[in-house]
């Protein structure tokens, strides 16, 4: 949240919108910060994901101190649904 408020201006617009709609809280479970919505499921999941990631990544460079990266498919914000990425077109084997 230190990060939310120091940056608010300069945050992800869909991200924004939903912290302002919740009034910029700062403290309270997702949906009181971030409303009820498919955007505030994709923050939580998004928020998730990174923490996980971010301990795998710890693993990892305790064993190999390598350079490590996520390759990760971005769609947006509350946008629904979408096919899993593949690296290839749609509808191609």
């Amino acid at each position: 949240m230190d990060y939310l408020q120091k940056h608010r201006d300069n945050l992800i617009p869909e991200f924004r919108q939903a912290w302002e709609a919740g009034g910029f809280k700062t403290s309270g479970t997702w949906e009181e910060v971030f409303g009820q919505s498919r955007v505030t499921d994709g923050i939580f999941m998004a928020w998730y994901f990174a923490r996980y990631i971010g301990r795998v990544i710890e693993a990892g460079k305790a064993e190999y101190p390598i350079p490590m990266f996520v390759n990760a498919a971005l769609y947006g914000l509350g946008r629904g649904p979408q096919p899993p990425p593949s690296g290839g077109r749609p509808g191609t084997s």
